[in-house]
């Protein structure tokens, strides 16, 4: 009955603590997610004003806001994320004291019963005469253990519930804590959606004044579409030559095995361009389509190789300005938009190495890096393959 007794605070117990430990992991896992959305913020609201200041073209100040916008969302779905795992564990630990209150109040109501029976039979039951009375040696020895266990169950009920008592107590800390840590989440939502709200504004009237240059934002989209078939177009010449030697075709490759885990090949930067197809930040109804990534930089414009490999290509691309292509065995690393470039054809690069820097001026490709990832002659999304 004792270890019956024990086993079931100890289960109550291990249950909360595995809980707890899952929960520890999802609370690392979201304050991780919501530092980097918060760099990313401020770091765009930097870039914000530094395009405010250089008075570059509008277009690129309501990217720069849809991107600051979208990281805000994601921001305020982290803390509604964390707010549900903390009220998850609140529950649990409510639970918890519940289920050993009831069990105290039942060990109690046992432990009463024993003591009321032992003062009941306190003149009619004598240890003594109990044991030698036994009709052999096994009987008496037998008697002997079960007079015995009585007396260890009383003692474990009152360990048991003064064990149970502690934990509670314990517990009820931790609700409070919890509970005040809910509340500066709360606080933190209604913070961030303030903020959102404010952006949306600035977001309208920055949209506003872009109407009525439509037609130019049509033109300088199929400009820069025309660029983007020339750089597709080099490096499918690219892949058709290594091809051709079929030095690389079919060798695995260590890049693969370092998928979502490879660095940036920039220190400090905010996607403002996604890879694939999505509409158009300004043109309603019009799709854009984009083979990698683009990044905005702010203050350091190096740009670094993501893997080790070798510089296939340095190619001059009209918009793109110069253009590094690293060989990763089956893989192609494609960085465009460069200038001061510090490689050179046929060179072995490392993981980290220098290229060059982010080409800068007062247009609007200035400090964007237009970055892309090719499995053989497949475009992949390169945030796939970048560690967040």
């Amino acid at each position: 009955m004792k270890l019956f007794i024990s086993n079931k605070v100890l289960f109550i117990s291990l249950i909360f603590f595995f809980s707890f430990s899952l929960f520890s992991q999802d609370l690392s896992k979201y304050n991780r997610e919501k530092e980097r959305l918060t760099r990313e913020i401020e770091l765009t609201g930097k870039l914000i004003d530094e395009n405010k200041i250089q008075q570059n073209n509008a277009a690129q100040s309501v990217v720069l806001l849809n991107t600051q916008i979208q990281s805000r969302q994601q921001l305020i779905a982290a803390y509604h994320q964390q707010i549900i795992h903390y009220n998850g564990l609140i529950q649990k630990i409510d639970s918890t004291i519940s289920a050993l209150n009831q069990h105290i109040i039942l060990s109690k109501r046992e432990y009463e019963r024993l003591i009321q029976d032992t003062y009941l039979r306190r003149h009619s039951f004598d240890f003594a005469v109990y044991l030698f009375s036994s009709e052999s040696f096994n009987q008496a020895y037998q008697r002997y253990r079960m007079i015995n266990e009585i007396n260890s169950y009383r003692k474990g009920q009152v360990k048991m519930m003064s064990e149970s008592t502690t934990i509670i107590s314990k517990e009820r800390d931790k609700l409070v804590l919890l509970k005040a840590q809910v509340n500066d989440l709360l606080n933190g939502v209604s913070h961030q959606t303030r903020s959102l709200e404010t952006e949306k504004k600035v977001l309208q009237k920055s949209l506003q004044d872009l109407k009525g240059r439509e037609k130019r934002l049509l033109s300088d989209l199929e400009v820069k579409k025309k660029q983007q078939e020339v750089l597709e177009q080099r490096i499918v010449e690219l892949i058709r030559e290594l091809a051709s030697k079929s030095s690389s075709k079919g060798k695995s490759s260590d890049f693969e095995k370092n998928k979502g885990k490879l660095i940036w090949p920039v220190i400090n930067g905010v996607v403002v361009n996604q890879y694939g197809e999505h509409e158009h930040p300004v043109l309603k109804g019009v799709m854009v389509k984009n083979n990698g990534i683009d990044i905005q930089v702010s203050q350091n414009l190096n740009v670094h190789s993501i893997f080790s490999g070798e510089v296939s290509r340095v190619v001059a691309i009209p918009g793109y300005n110069k253009a590094v292509i690293i060989r990763h065995g089956m893989f192609l690393t494609v960085y465009a938009n460069l200038a001061e470039i510090q490689v050179k054809q046929g060179q072995k690069v490392a993981t980290n190495d220098l290229l060059g820097v982010v080409f800068s001026s007062n247009d609007s490709s200035s400090k964007i890096l237009h970055f892309e990832i090719w499995n053989e002659n497949k475009k992949v999304n390169p945030l796939d393959w970048l560690k967040r």
